[in-house]
């Protein structure tokens, strides 16, 4: 959304004659198989009827005020915690390592999420009280 994590369109315009295509299926985030099976397990049910795969959906319901409280705060978490991992997973292919599946992704996010919550809990915010049973009502 800031236009920080280096894509490809922004890698081209470092070097033209970079290949800046997915190693996992040449599209960009949700648009990829390998993207929306790892998204779809970790928002679909925060999201509700509210669920896409489509980025500039996505990226209106985090900007709206649509859900509330915990709701909106595990919706643009998770989002982050998953563009974040998907980069990664990308990046690595693109140096060599070999793919991750996907499950293993999932559970990286998810535990990521865990945590994250957990340290907002420790430093005394009281508002995520029970978002760890949220979080876990939300899983399937």
């Amino acid at each position: 959304m800031h236009n920080r994590i280096a894509t490809g369109d922004r890698i081209l315009q470092w070097n033209a004659n970079a290949d800046a295509t997915c190693p996992l299926c040449q599209h960009l985030f949700f648009a990829c198989e390998y993207s929306r099976l790892v998204w779809e397990p970790l928002a679909k049910d925060i999201l509700k009827e509210k669920y896409t795969t489509d980025w500039d959906q996505n990226l209106s319901i985090l900007k709206s005020r649509a859900f509330s409280g915990i709701a909106q705060f595990f919706i643009r978490y998770t989002f982050h915690a998953t563009i974040y991992g998907l980069w990664r997973e990308r990046n690595a292919i693109k140096h060599g390592e070999t793919p991750s599946p996907r499950q293993r992704l999932v559970k990286v996010i998810d535990k990521a999420v865990r945590n994250r919550l957990s340290t907002i809990r420790l430093k005394g915010g009281r508002d995520y009280e029970n978002g760890l049973v949220y979080w876990f009502d939300t899983r399937a």
